[in-house]
């Protein structure tokens, strides 16, 4: 099948050898960010889709950014079908919220998951990466004993981190809580210095342990201030659990939903005179 326009963005970027068009505009609000606050780097991926120029999509834009600054649901949910611009909308609010301050961190669903929770691995791991030793040390020490079990999901933590105390052990039940509650613990005390933004791009491939956790993170009292920017493909076979697993939290007013759909003329074709000239 033929590439996807977030694909052939990021391959144009990436063979562009000439500057980041946004790197001074990124620069000079570098001051602007909160006093004490620990920066992370906005994700590659995001980053370099967001540098492409973002055709159309006004009415999508204003829902997302209301959402953002307005909203009471902790989750934004995109959803369309397979090329729709669902992950460029992503980086486009990652991008702006990234400028403004915020942390962002990303997460993807495979098709194949090598390890469950692996979307949710990948947005702390991007944390536990990237934070400045004595951010990372700060965070861990807030959760408490959740530190331990952090580890276990995430080993950089313990790398950096080797003076923490060994894991605790318990039935497998129990374990699994307390890791739901770790990662409550973690993000919520990230959440609770400043703005947090997690992206969520695939969630129809997402497996059972992954959705799990998200609903626990999202009930938890802990993460009250986490937001989490989701998009699913409509039709895939996945998409159907993951609708069932998250029809609760709609009606618990923790999830709001955006459909995702195709451009109108005009935009198309200001899309392909961008695309071929």
């Amino acid at each position: 099948s033929a590439p996807s326009r977030e694909a052939i963005a990021v391959h144009e970027r990436l063979l562009s050898t000439g500057p980041d068009p946004s790197s001074t505009r990124r620069a000079r609000r570098r001051d602007d960010k909160p006093a004490g606050r620990t920066e992370i780097e906005l994700p590659a991926a995001l980053r370099v889709l967001a540098e492409d120029t973002l055709v159309g999509r006004e009415t999508e834009l204003t829902a997302i950014r209301d959402w953002w600054t307005r909203g009471r649901e902790r989750m934004l949910l995109l959803a369309g079908e397979a090329g729709m611009g669902k992950t460029r909308l992503q980086a486009e609010l990652a991008s702006e919220v990234h400028d403004s301050g915020a942390i962002v961190l990303a997460g993807h669903a495979p098709d194949e998951a090598l390890v469950p929770y692996q979307p949710l691995i990948e947005a702390i791991g991007q944390f536990a990466f990237g934070a400045p030793l004595d951010g990372l040390r700060a965070v861990i020490k807030r959760t408490g004993e959740a530190g331990t079990d952090l580890a276990r999901l995430i080993p950089e933590i313990r790398r950096r981190l080797p003076d923490l105390p060994p894991p605790r052990a318990g039935d497998p039940d129990t374990d699994r809580y307390r890791l739901f509650e770790a990662v409550a613990d973690l993000l919520g005390s990230v959440a609770g210095a400043g703005p947090l933004l997690i992206t969520l791009d695939d969630l129809h491939w997402a497996d059972r342990p992954t959705l799990l956790m998200l609903r626990h993170l999202l009930r938890s009292p802990q993460a009250a201030n986490l937001r989490i920017l989701g998009a699913y493909r409509t039709g895939e076979v996945g998409a159907g659990e993951l609708t069932t697993t998250v029809a609760p939290l709609r009606r618990e007013g923790l999830l709001r939903g955006l459909d995702v759909v195709g451009l109108d003329r005009e935009d198309a074709v200001e899309l392909l005179r961008l695309r071929a000239g």
